[in-house]
């Protein structure tokens, strides 16, 4: 649940930082949207990969 809603959030930052880039005027603004963008992106993919290890490690039934 909570990885859930850290995930939800996470795009949600990628999404803001799409929009800030894309209307940016000036170059710093433009750098922290890219860079918000990575993150986000970066953080998604780090919750997935997190669940597919847990997935993995848990005992077999």
């Amino acid at each position: 649940m909570t990885s859930s809603l850290l995930g939800i959030f996470a795009a949600l930052l990628a999404l803001l930082g799409a929009v800030l880039a894309a209307h940016a005027i000036d170059t710093g603004m433009f750098t922290f949207g890219l860079g918000l963008l990575g993150f986000g992106v970066f953080f998604v993919y780090w919750l997935m990969k997190d669940h597919f290890d847990q997935r993995e490690a848990a005992p077999k039934t």
